[in-house]
């Protein structure tokens, strides 16, 4: 009995996860999406060790494109940009690096380190991407809380449409690497 059980409920959770497959480029009213198509942001010519690749995740009602990004940097270090939202523009900057020490609950730290590899980042962003409105309040807010929060929404602009950044996650990783991943969102367009 318990065997069947299991059986029905890992099919209930198969048909509920979103179905994730490679994309062809399809229109916003293909998908559902209000945005358009995430392309890739890196400048090449900056980060030649940059790869893009477009995804679909299907959600049933409605067709997610997402973009993901990978740069290795000469150092050894890694980021994965994830280009995603539907009724918001999200980029999401994950970085594996050994530009970190500490612990991983010291917020203060971890935001200054995360504008700091956020600056490092934006010169090889594509002009047409303008995250300096977005890296500056990350530093304000930065310097200016004796305590930041990680995981939680900051708003820095928009008086129609929301402007916000949250550092979401910092975790201590193998080979004295840090995972840190900071986003930046607008919406709801």
């Amino acid at each position: 009995m318990l065997g069947k059980v299991l059986v029905v409920l890992s099919i209930l959770l198969a048909a509920m996860s979103p179905v994730v497959t490679v994309a062809k480029e399809q229109s916003p009213e293909e998908t559902g999406c209000v945005r358009s198509i995430p392309q890739p942001i890196i400048n090449k010519s900056v980060f030649p060790n940059s790869k893009f690749v477009l995804k679909n995740i299907d959600y049933g009602a409605v067709i997610v494109p997402l973009g993901l990004e990978t740069v290795e940097f000469n150092n050894g270090d890694k980021l994965v940009i994830t280009n995603s939202g539907c009724e918001y523009f999200m980029l999401s900057f994950e970085f594996e690096t050994s530009q970190g020490k500490g612990d991983v609950a010291d917020a203060k730290y971890w935001f200054a380190r995360s504008v700091e590899l956020m600056r490092q980042t934006e010169k090889g962003i594509n002009k047409s991407i303008d995250l300096s409105q977005g890296i500056k309040a990350l530093e304000d807010y930065s310097k200016g809380n004796t305590n930041p929060l990680i995981d939680q929404d900051v708003d820095y602009g928009g008086q129609d449409i929301r402007s916000f950044f949250k550092l979401e996650e910092v975790k201590k990783l193998a080979n004295n690497k840090f995972m840190v991943r900071v986003s930046f969102s607008v919406g709801p367009l």
